[in-house]
């Protein structure tokens, strides 16, 4: 059929896409308002790893002392390593690090019941364990 043309699909923008746009853009206006207190771990740490940059490269020996910062402050080693990079990479972007507050609030946060808990299931089971040698030497004896 020589002289038929055909005619190219056309992306019709509905109610759906419209929906997708606004809750896309909420969810960037939601990280951009994101922000840390200012005793976060989180954002102590970012704060020093930023004191101990020299422009944006961190010598070992400062990254050694922030890994043994981190754990003293409650942050793991994975939390760690995440804001060393955020922080990083805004330094070698040249911005500040008012404007990387959103991603470092991305960074998980240490749940310190958790830990308690598993902290109380060992010490109960250890209290049980004591226990029981008791009273398997109270029998034998």
């Amino acid at each position: 059929m020589k002289g038929t043309q055909t005619a190219k699909p056309r992306i019709v923008r509905g109610p759906v896409s419209d929906l997708s746009r606004r809750s896309r853009r909420r969810d960037a206006e939601g990280a951009v308002n994101a922000s840390l207190r200012a005793n976060d771990p989180r954002w102590v740490f970012a704060l020093r790893v930023q004191e101990a940059l020299q422009g944006a490269c961190l010598p070992i020996e400062s990254r050694q002392r922030l890994n043994k910062l981190a754990r003293v402050i409650g942050l793991n080693a994975f939390q760690c390593n995440l804001v060393i990079a955020i922080v990083q990479d805004a330094a070698r972007r040249g911005r500040s690090l008012q404007i990387a507050a959103p991603s470092l609030a991305m960074v998980p946060e240490n749940n310190p019941k958790r830990c308690v808990k598993w902290r109380k299931a060992a010490m109960y089971a250890s209290v049980f364990i004591v226990l029981e040698a008791v009273v398997v030497a109270w029998f034998v004896l």
